[in-house]
Formats: structure tokens, sequence, C-alpha cells
């Protein structure tokens, strides 16, 4: 498959510009690109030369027969002639060529841009999705989305799976072209243009898409949980703000109180409440004094400072002086007095 040969009269000269898909398989030497319809390779460094299989007289493309490397006129036109299709990208035909009404058949190639697609979206639903890993079973290569990465399966034992990047890179490297524009490529390709694919070394699990989106699903449900979560606990801290009720007719007798839920009661802080004290509610009569939640409705004391050392410890005026078991002094304030 040399590419030295003599012009000739009906050769063309300048190249021209036709799109194909490829297959990838390694062998000895490394990453090779196979043409899927007839499993041919494409030498790296050399250009490719069409041979005729049925027809050995005549020379390859004849206008007659169906010989020749293909290409099609336009990327929206590629397709999955047969399932594994892991390349496509553009290629450059001279020598002889035959026109179609939707590409050509060239007697010379040699790819120019190459880019790695999904395999499997391509085949079920024509899309160049951009893979995120290479799996490998035996030496063909499949490459995937993240979706579908998901639901790979193999018949083979020992699949391996390495990144897209690493491997397009080393694709490139190998055949000595330019990566294919992402925008080059159109979002899907014809319908008409991709057909029964035939069995593959790798297949993909149908189900393996619902238990993809069961797996997306549930992440996204832990997520909006946990920041729900986040904004539930911040309001529940920024509820617990000093907010006593400062009317005197909050304030009820000193006797059990009847079960009933507990609401919150709209007042504003007390003027004595500063900011960084600690606060502690109490209900009942001067001389014994109940500790009770803040924001138990019937609050009639309150204390708004550190605990002071010491029985003989002096409060305020207007305050009312607690000798606690420890030692320590709390002062109090009647909440009727501190509206």
């Amino acid at each position: 498959m040399s590419a030295q040969l003599e012009p000739r009269s009906d050769h063309v000269i300048e190249p021209v510009e036709g799109w194909r898909s490829w297959e990838l398989e390694r062998d000895d030497e490394g990453l090779r690109l196979v043409s899927p319809l007839v499993e041919v390779g494409w030498p790296a460094g050399e250009a490719l030369e069409a041979a005729c299989r049925r027809h050995a007289a005549h020379e390859a493309p004849d206008p007659e027969c169906s010989c020749g490397i293909y290409a099609v006129v336009t990327p929206d036109a590629l397709g999955t002639v047969r399932g594994g299709v892991s390349v496509v990208g553009s290629i450059a035909l001279w020598g002889r060529v035959v026109e179609h009404e939707k590409g050509y058949r060239g007697e010379l190639a040699y790819p120019q841009r190459l880019r790695l697609v999904c395999t499997v979206c391509l085949e079920r639903d024509g899309t160049f999705r951009p893979p995120v890993g290479v799996a490998a079973s035996g030496d063909r290569l499949r490459a995937m989305c993240a979706f579908h990465a998901w639901s790979v399966t193999s018949v083979d034992a020992g699949v391996q799976v390495a990144p897209a990047a690493v491997v397009e890179a080393e694709l490139l490297s190998r055949y000595q072209v330019d990566v294919l524009p992402a925008d080059s490529l159109p979002h899907r390709a014809m319908h008409e243009t991709r057909a029964r694919s035939r069995r593959r070394r790798l297949r993909f699990d149908p189900r393996g898409d619902l238990r993809a989106f069961v797996r997306a699903a549930i992440v996204w449900g832990l997520l909006v949980s946990v920041l729900s979560g986040i904004g539930r606990t911040r309001d529940a801290l920024l509820a617990l703000g000093p907010t006593p009720p400062t009317s005197p007719s909050t304030a009820v007798a000193d006797t059990a109180l009847p079960p009933r839920p507990e609401r919150r009661m709209p007042s504003k802080p007390a003027d004595i409440a500063l900011p960084n004290l600690h606060r502690t509610c109490g209900r009942g009569p001067r001389h014994a004094i109940a500790l009770v939640d803040c924001r138990t409705p019937g609050v009639m004391w309150m204390s708004f400072e550190t605990l002071r050392r010491g029985v003989d410890a002096e409060c305020a005026r207007g305050e009312l002086a607690e000798a606690l078991p420890d030692g320590r002094t709390r002062c109090w304030v009647h909440v009727a007095r501190s509206s």
C-alpha cells in the first residue's frame, strides 16, 4: 500500500476533502484506524491505496464498480455503517476520484483531522457525543460518554478503561494529524445514513441506561436534600435570637399550665438585652424561680448576665439576686420591668 505512484493524466492532483468514520483497534505498533465496512486497516504515515476485491483486472475506483475508498461530502452524512465506530474525521482523497451525489470514491486517502466520539450514542441516535473513557476488550476499543460508561458490560473478561483524552492524544500522535474541532460536527447525523449494527465484542446492556438514570436521580436527590437541610438549619439558628415577650399581658399566674402547642409570639427584644451575653429565662415566684425555655409562653424572669462569684454579690438596682448552691449569684429582672 505504497503512496509512491506515478501521476497520470486522469489523476486528481489537488486533494478532495471528504468525511469518514472508523473503528479503533490496537496492534503491536499502537493504535490503528479500521474501516468498519470491510475491516481494512489504515496505515500510519503513508496513504491507503484502494484495490478491488472482486475484479483484479481493473484499477480502483472503477466507474462501473463499487470499489474505492469511500467518503461523504458533509459531516452530517456520517453514520454508523456498522456498530463499533469510535472515530470520525476528515480525509484527503487524491489520485482517481469518482464523484457521487452524496460523496466520493477515491484511489488514495489519508486522514486530515480526527476526533473520538461515543460509540453507543452514534450507533443508537446518531449524536456525536464526546467520550470520557475508552474500553478495551481484546484488540478493539470502544469510546464511551459519561452516561454509557455506567452501563457497559463485556462478553470477554478483563475489560480495561483508559481516559479518552489520553487515547485521543496517542491516536493523533500516531497518525501525525490535528484534532477535529468539536464545532465541525453537527449535533446529530442524518438518520438515513445509519444502518443495523453487527455483533460486537463489547455489548451495552439496554437496562444500563435505566440504571444510569436512577443513579443520577439519586445523586441529585441527595444533593437537593443536603442543600435544603442546610437552609432549614440556618433558618432555625436565626429563629433562636432574643425574642422575649415584652408586654405585661403575656405573663401568667404561677400555676401549672395546661398542655397546648408551643407558638411564637410577636414581640421586640427587651431594651436590656445586650449582644453576646448569656440569656436565662425563668418562671415562678421570687423565692422559687424555675428555669424554663425562653420560647415558653409565660416567661416572668430573665437573666442577661454571667453568673457572679460569691453569695454576697450585688445585682443592679431593680434586679433580684438569687444565691445558687455552687456559691455563685444570678441576677434576675422581671419581664414586666424590661419594657
